[in-house]
């Protein structure tokens, strides 16, 4: 499994588990929401690593490259180091959540 792959499955297991402790309508109980919320902090570490060895790597940096726009610079951003945003801006060192940012062809299916 390529890097990028496992950084979207990250990505993915720690939105759709936040989303469950988050909006859970079952009484979860205190002692698992602190093993849920280790989790999501294991998920996060492990998504950092795997961001930081993409971007260590030239030839798969390009695959952090995205088609969104920094709101602020509009330049293009990549994926987002840290699990709870979408995008980065390497330019403005500035994290954004997936609402955020200018769409390049402004059309979503």
């Amino acid at each position: 499994m390529k890097n990028i792959d496992i950084l979207k499955k990250l990505k993915e297991s720690y939105d759709n588990l936040s989303d469950i402790i988050l909006n859970s309508d079952y009484e979860i109980g205190s002692d698992n929401v602190e093993v849920l919320n280790n989790s999501l902090s294991t998920m996060s570490t492990l998504y950092e690593n795997v961001w930081d060895k993409i971007k260590a790597d030239s030839d798969e940096r390009e695959e952090l490259k995205t088609e969104c726009k920094c709101p602020h610079c509009e330049r293009k951003t990549v994926v987002s180091d840290l699990i709870d945003y979408s995008y980065l801006c390497t330019d403005c060192d500035e994290n954004f959540y997936y609402c955020e940012c200018i769409k390049e062809n402004n059309m979503e299916l």
